[in-house]
Formats: structure tokens, sequence, C-alpha cells
């Protein structure tokens, strides 16, 4: 490998290095953040703090809601339910919703 082959793989790796630290500073300010907003949505069961804490960015409060329906509307996201006389479902599925 040439000298300056090198030099670029080295400088590469630092910079690579540099961003990851970044990040986890980052990831680390999000979760003390997120801790802070003392939000239910932290408490759902299979949320992780990364989708609650992007989903708290997406809507802010979810006192800004009067009901679920509402925030749903917002979010345009329905449960669509596929069902007739004779068949019940048993797994639903998230539709879009509204203007898109």
């Amino acid at each position: 490998m040439s000298d300056a082959f090198t030099f670029q793989i080295k400088q590469m790796l630092e910079k690579t290095n540099f961003i990851e630290k970044q990040f986890g500073e980052l990831e680390n300010k999000i979760f003390d953040l997120l801790a802070k907003t003392n939000s239910v949505i932290t408490t759902i069961l299979g949320m992780g703090n990364v989708v609650s804490a992007v989903i708290i960015g997406e809507i802010g409060s979810l006192s800004r809601f009067d009901s679920a329906s509402k925030l749903v509307v917002y979010a345009s996201l329905d449960v669509r339910v596929s069902q007739s006389r004779q068949f019940i479902c048993t797994q639903m599925k998230i539709s879009k919703k509204g203007s898109y």
C-alpha cells in the first residue's frame, strides 16, 4: 500500500470514529430529554426510546389531542379492519387515511 492510500484510510477511520462519538452523544442527549418529558408514550410495551422520541418529535405533547381519534386524523393513519358477517379479522393493519 502506498503512503498516500494509508493516510487516506487513517483519515477516514478518524472521521468515522468522530461521527460515531457525536452520534452517541446526541443519542444520549435525546434519551435524557425523552426522560424529562414523562410522556405516557414511553410506557407502551414494545416502544423503545428511539421510536418514542421520533413520535414525540413529530406530534409534540399528547395532551394536544382530546382523543385518540384526533391523533389518528392528525397522523393520517387508521387501523383497517377486514371482516364480514362470517369472518372476523384477528390481525389489523394500519392504512394511510386522509390527504397524502
